[in-house]
């Protein structure tokens, strides 16, 4: 069990490799949904691209280039020279892989980059373990662990479903939510659909893990970094110094 225990930490550490956060502190805490102003373009790979977004894309093309600055419409899309993109819940490098795909027909060799110039934060969770795309996740009205799962592109080959635990509260000691999945899927017991709060981590595992505490206790240093993940003024102040 303690080599268990073992890889699963390093599947956690590798999923977050990028994500340790520096930032100082603030001493009032945003609204839950601000717009945050950017003192120059720049990138984050961290966050995704919601509606509102003000995005700045360069577009390069031999020795000449050309700038863009538009906002994310509620639809989601993005008009940048004489095409429409859709790049809501895209990051930014999925974002710029769309953009060069769609201008190549009219651009011989696009070289496109995508940045940030106003970022709007909402409520989030962070989706971490066996899915496909870990990291944070705007909540949604009515979000439950099913959706999350699917907002990260869903659950791998390796991933035990039965052993889902849902993170609640931060702080050293979080409350630990059991959900199992594979009842849910597979039999149909929507009562373990968990309702998401703003802040919530979705963990699923590798395999069984026996001792929670223990495990627990092992993490504790993982979940110190996504709860910075998680806080708005280390997400602005990310924006700001990436």
């Amino acid at each position: 069990m303690v080599k268990s225990r073992a890889q699963i930490l390093r599947i956690a550490a590798g999923a977050l490799a990028g994500l340790i956060i520096a930032g100082c502190a603030i001493r009032t805490p945003p609204p839950t949904t601000v717009t945050e102003p950017v003192a120059s373009t720049v990138r984050s790979d961290l966050l995704t691209i919601s509606a509102g977004d003000v995005l700045e894309v360069v577009i390069r093309r031999g020795a000449g280039e050309e700038t863009y600055t538009g906002t994310v419409r509620d639809n989601g899309t993005l008009s940048v020279s004489f095409i429409d993109a859709d790049v809501k819940g895209l990051s930014l490098m999925e974002a710029e892989k769309k953009l060069t795909e769609m201008l190549s027909p009219y651009i011989k060799d696009p070289r496109v980059q995508v940045l940030f110039k106003q970022k709007v934060i909402t409520d989030r969770i962070f989706v971490f373990g066996e899915v496909n795309k870990p990291g944070v996740i705007p909540l949604e009205p009515g979000m439950t662990v099913v959706d999350a799962v699917g907002k990260a592109n869903g659950y791998t080959n390796y991933a035990y479903l039965p052993s889902v635990r849902v993170l609640r509260g931060g702080g050293n000691r979080p409350e630990v939510l059991a959900v199992d999945l594979d009842q849910l899927i597979y039999h149909g017991q929507l009562g373990q659909n968990l309702l998401l709060r703003n802040q919530d981590i979705v963990f699923i595992p590798r395999s069984q893990i026996g001792d929670w505490n223990a495990f627990m206790k092992d993490l504790m240093p993982t979940l110190e970094v996504i709860e910075k993940a998680l806080q708005p003024p280390i997400l602005y102040q990310t924006i700001r110094n990436n």
